[in-house]
């Protein structure tokens, strides 16, 4: 009996220390793929798991989409994992409640799609916990087992500390995926503007451009179009990937596959990219978003982004091609613009605009190191009004440090690099700072002379808020592994001491010995019981069991007050002894 109490205990404090250990790896993770592989490795170190699935909710559409699906120990991947089978009772039941399902007949939702499992295995349970983030349910996940009655409460909880771990994880990495979208984007964006600042021809710049756009949004295929001065006729300057066949055609816009997306001037979804077209053995037959690139309300052509599936309907890349969608337009329109001195003046009409249009602080500085131009969102960081800005130096707003001279603000870029990345501490008109991410790039005119200097600024303030968010949750998560290490060195010794005053109380004692062993095994036993319990005010478990688990011996935390019965436990023994003696 005593050799299976300690390794039940033993089995226990593993299962809690992998699960500390899984919520530090968890809480690590910065990526939406990544947090979802932690997430099922935590649950399978935990539970018998060979099938899994996280299903994370769309608020848009309703509907669940399925993020990981583990089928017999493997991830099933592609195009079908989007077509996820919502509205099953059971997964509807538990997102809606918030309250989670053990059960011993899981649903078929598995046969017949592309999750099924092995033809002659049957699913026969399952455990459906609700991810929840702040009071708000965000998705839901399964896990299923091919054994009758494979899970139990005890299971469940250990479950649902790892879905409440998870449901963090997963609202971070969105965050942080979040960010880095956005700051690609806005390089992007950034990107584009310095090509259309280049000496170059539209058609090398559509090239630059559809570079840019492919490392920001990968597709099957890219390609730009540009309407003829008539607006009659559109021409493929540049193409890439599937639609690189498609390079050089000119076609009637009237019988082109782009002419709904040019008359409606709105991004269309067409099927079949080759069905309407006016060259049809150049096309590629597959389905593409076209989208008008426009600028001064002036039509100059069309961006045609191709895929494999139909999902591109919808979702983050296409929101990222439409955001950048104005600033290609923009470029372009620069572009066409630039061949006179006439052009050039609207030109820079049009670059303004595309700076002011973008969500980043930009301002353009001349020769002598002062602003000559600053968007929108640059007057709305600092602070100032449209015409108190123009003519300040930089040195009036970044803020100089022992290593920096206000001179030294703008450092040097070398010839072989197209713009300098840095970041400083930059000032605001009310004197309040704030840390900035900043690219310079230098203005040329066609001589190739610096004439300006381009500073793009990115508050960095929240992105290092979610930073110091994620380092206090790992060590969160890195105290809990202590905690749970140090619960169980010291309830081994006490449930030995348990245990041996137990096989004395099945002798014969009488008296003052009877009373001595009794005290030292119930003093034990409730030392142990505390430890599982009921955590002091100086010690605060991210993983506290239910009462039930508590009755069964779960420990997670270790009491700090434990010392007086301790001692009280130490004086008992050493009467005893001195009664045997």
């Amino acid at each position: 009996m005593t050799t299976e109490l300690v390794a039940e205990l033993e089995r226990r404090a593993a299962r809690f220390a992998a699960v500390a250990t899984v919520q530090q790896a968890i809480s690590a993770t910065i990526s939406l793929n990544e947090a979802y592989r932690e997430i099922y490795k935590a649950v399978a170190s935990v539970v018998d798991a060979p099938c899994f699935a996280l299903m994370i909710a769309d608020s848009v559409s309703e509907k669940f989409n399925a993020q990981c699906i583990i089928v017999d120990s493997q991830e099933r991947e592609g195009e079908s994992v989007l077509d996820f089978p919502n509205g099953t009772e059971t997964i509807s039941k538990v997102f809606q409640t918030g309250v989670p399902i053990v059960s011993s007949k899981p649903e078929r939702w598995w046969m017949g799609t592309i999750f099924q499992v092995a033809s002659k295995r049957e699913v026969k349970s399952e455990i459906t916990a609700p991810l929840t983030y702040h009071d708000r349910t965000v998705g839901v996940m399964q896990v299923l087992s091919y054994k009758t009655n494979a899970y139990d409460g005890y299971d469940l909880d250990l479950i649902m500390l790892i879905a409440r771990q998870a449901a963090v994880a997963i609202e971070n990495a969105r965050l942080f995926d979040a960010q880095r979208s956005e700051q690609r984007q806005t390089e992007a964006a950034a990107g584009i503007a310095r090509v259309a600042l280049r000496k170059v021809t539209v058609a090398k710049a559509s090239h630059s451009i559809l570079a840019i756009l492919d490392a920001v949004v990968p597709s099957a295929g890219k390609a730009i179009g540009i309407v003829s001065p008539d607006g009659l006729t559109l021409t493929c300057v540049a193409a890439r990937g599937t639609c690189e066949q498609m390079e050089g055609i000119t076609g009637p816009i009237e019988s082109s596959a782009v002419r709904d997306a040019w008359t409606t001037e709105e991004p269309t979804f067409v099927a079949n990219l080759r069905e309407k077209a006016y060259n049809t053995g150049q096309i590629p037959e597959v389905p593409a978003i076209t989208i008008p690139l426009i600028a001064s309300k002036r039509r100059l052509g069309v961006l045609v982004v191709t895929s494999d599936t139909a999902q591109l309907q919808a979702g983050p890349n296409v929101d990222a091609l439409l955001r950048l969608a104005p600033a290609v337009a923009l470029a372009i329109d620069v572009l066409l613009l630039s061949e006179d001195e006439q052009r050039t003046h609207a030109r820079e009409r049009t670059l303004a605009a595309a700076l002011a249009t973008m969500d980043q602080p930009v301002l353009i500085l001349g020769v002598d190191a002062k602003v000559e131009y600053a968007n929108t969102a640059a007057i709305k960081e600092y602070r100032y009004e449209g015409h108190e800005i123009a003519g300040l130096s930089v040195d009036d707003f970044v803020v100089a440090s022992a290593q920096i001279s206000p001179r030294q603000t703008i450092p040097a870029i070398p010839p072989d690099q197209p713009l300098w990345i840095g970041e400083h501490i930059h000032r605001r008109r009310d004197g309040t700072e704030f840390p900035a991410a900043v690219t310079l790039s230098h203005i040329r005119d066609a001589s190739d002379n610096i004439v300006g200097l381009v500073i793009g600024i990115r508050n960095l303030t929240e992105e290092r808020k979610v930073a110091d968010h994620l380092g206090r949750t790992e060590k969160l998560a890195a105290i809990g592994e202590l905690v749970a290490g140090v619960a169980h060195e010291l309830n081994n010794p006490l449930t030995g001491i348990s245990t041996f005053a137990q096989l004395l109380l099945e002798d014969n004692l009488a008296g003052e010995q009877f009373e001595s062993v009794s005290l030292i095994k119930r003093e034990a036993d409730r030392a142990t019981f505390r430890s599982t319990s009921t955590p002091s005010s100086s010690t605060r478990c991210a993983f506290a069991p239910s009462p039930r688990d508590r009755a069964a011996s779960r420990f997670t935390c270790v009491s700090m007050n434990r010392t007086p019965r301790l001692a009280a436990m130490n004086r008992s023994s050493n009467r005893f002894c001195s009664t045997l003696s």
